[in-house]
């Protein structure tokens, strides 16, 4: 297959050499491809927030064809910088030579974000690494509801945190798929995610070479669906300011999990919605709508700093975590917190517990609003939906612990 790239490449390498700079020519194509493919994204649009979801996410998920490096591993690391010295030319070149899109983020700007993520996926490498400690007699292995690998003392009960002493399926029995897809049609955010695809409709939205809803139409949806309102209220702040539409929090929220279902599709310069067939069979509208809110849960892991919402509920079902207190003195210490380990912080430490149980609060409200959980003034419950996805998760993380 010919690479679309390869021109803009070419002429970065030669700007890279004339200029002085280090650029890999395989890593750029590699990225900019990727992005095309997996994000729609042209390689000159570079918005805020971007080199981030690059580093943390689009990169690490990444397995080079043909035996390469597997970059989600920690041996990744010198690869990572390479990647990321390589994006600071890319990046000057694009600017220098007037290729840099509209509503792209300032190269220094990027560069200072692409530092940041790397010193984050560095962080977490070594905090991983801290976690795990040589088996020694008397511990046992046990698996995180996000796949990870802990060592257990005898006795030790983690509540919620690990599914090795825990009957999985007595714990998240499997539930009657009308019962599940009720959830799903009370939950707000099935609304809200209705409402957009109702005003796309199946003639479509025009959208952006970025493929993203134009502008104009996407300050309408987000007036009208609340979104702003939404987020503000999930996450305690209001969205930061935004030009593109892949750039509001909230809407890419929406957009992309639906996107990524087929619900909406493009043709040509526009997006569509594409109805599902009516289904009869509850068990299949179930499926749809689990592959849905799977998509959707891969979209918010960073938003919250990590993930809760398996722990949460595997705890609840097996009455481990009772009350909000126990949720929170849970995921204080939780593998799955990425600000589990406060001693790491210093004296930062107590404004990132602060800030690490207003992220869980978000995390409850969040899958609650999805029809996850119930948060009542007797406790957390897991609905329907909840205990059936968690049992999804938990299955992809023991299958992804066995390859």
């Amino acid at each position: 297959m010919n690479d679309p790239y390869e021109l803009l490449t070419t002429h970065a390498v030669h700007w890279a050499e004339n200029a002085g700079r280090p650029l890999d020519a395989r890593l750029l194509s590699t990225v900019l491809n990727l992005r095309d493919a997996h994000d729609r994204t042209p390689g000159t649009s570079w918005p805020s927030g971007s080199a981030d979801h690059l580093i943390t996410v689009r990169w690490p998920e990444h397995r080079a064809p043909g035996g390469a490096p597997d970059h989600r591993t920690p041996g990744a690391a010198s690869d990572t910088g390479a990647l990321v010295d390589t994006l600071a030319t890319f990046w000057q070149f694009l600017s220098a030579t007037g290729r840099l899109a509209p509503g792209s983020a300032d190269p220094s700007d990027l560069v200072t974000e692409a530092r940041r993520a790397q010193e984050s996926m560095r962080a977490s490498r070594a905090d991983r690494a801290h976690r795990t400690r040589p088996e020694a007699a008397g511990r046992t292995k046990s698996v995180t509801p996000s796949g990870d690998q802990i060592d257990r003392e005898p006795g030790d009960t983690a509540a919620g945190a690990t599914v090795t002493d825990i009957d999985v399926q007595a714990a998240l029995p499997i539930q009657d798929p009308a019962e599940v897809v009720a959830v799903v049609a009370r939950s707000t955010y099935r609304h809200r995610l209705d409402g957009l695809l109702d005003a796309i409709g199946e003639r479509g939205r025009e959208v952006t070479s970025a493929g993203w809803l134009r502008p104009k139409f996407a300050a309408e949806i987000i007036a009208a669906l609340e979104i702003d309102e939404w987020v503000e209220r999930v996450l305690g702040s209001p969205p930061s300011p935004w030009r593109s539409a892949g750039d509001h929090l909230g809407l890419g929220l929406l957009f992309s999990p639906a996107k990524d279902v087929g619900l909406l599709d493009y043709r040509g310069n526009r997006v569509v919605h594409v109805p599902r067939p009516m289904q009869d069979d509850p068990a299949a509208r179930q499926a749809h709508e689990i592959a849905l809110l799977n998509r959707l849960h891969h979209h918010t892991h960073r938003l919250f700093l990590g993930d809760p919402l398996p722990g949460i509920v595997l705890g609840v079902q097996t009455d481990r975590l009772k009350t909000r207190a126990d949720i929170e003195s849970w995921w204080l210490q939780a593998p799955e917190n990425m600000f589990g380990d406060l001693e790491q912080f210093g004296a930062a430490a107590k404004s990132m517990r602060k800030t690490s149980i207003r992220l869980l609060g978000a995390a409850l409200l969040f899958w609650e609003e999805a029809g996850m959980l119930v948060d009542r003034a007797d406790g957390v419950q897991a609905t329907p939906l909840g205990i059936d996805f968690t049992r999804l998760l938990l299955d992809q993380a023991r299958r992804a612990g066995d390859a």
